[in-house]
C-alpha cells in the first residue's frame, strides 16, 4: 500500500475457522520467513537463513486433525526482494 516499505516488514494474522472435523492439508507459499500455528502449536516453520538458501519455491505444507473450531496464526517477515504470502487449506480425501 501507499506509504509502506517494499521491503523489511513483518505480517502476523490470526483467526478461527469453523470446519468439518477431519485431516487436513494445511500450507502456505512465503518469502521470506513463515510460521503458522495451529491451536497455538507451532505446525509450519521457515525461519532460519539456511532454508531460505535451500527454498527455491517458498511452499510449505502439514497436514493436521482439524476439530472443527481452529484458530490459525501465521507470522510472516519479508526481508528483501520478492514479497509473498498466500494461505491453502483442503480436506485430505480417504
Amino acid at each position: 500500500g501507499k506509504g509502506l516499505p517494499a521491503d523489511s516488514f513483518a505480517t502476523v494474522a490470526t483467526t478461527r475457522l469453523q470446519v468439518p472435523a477431519g485431516i487436513y492439508e494445511i500450507g502456505v507459499t512465503a518469502d521470506d520467513y513463515i510460521k503458522l500455528f495451529v491451536g497455538g502449536k507451532e505446525t509450519i516453520s521457515g525461519w532460519t537463513d539456511a532454508e531460505l538458501a535451500a527454498d527455491e519455491d517458498g511452499f510449505r505444507s502439514a497436514r493436521v486433525l482439524l476439530q472443527g473450531n481452529e484458530e490459525i496464526r501465521v507470522v510472516h517477515a519479508e526481508r528483501s526482494g520478492l514479497a509473498a504470502l498466500m494461505f491453502y487449506l483442503r480436506p485430505v480425501k480417504k
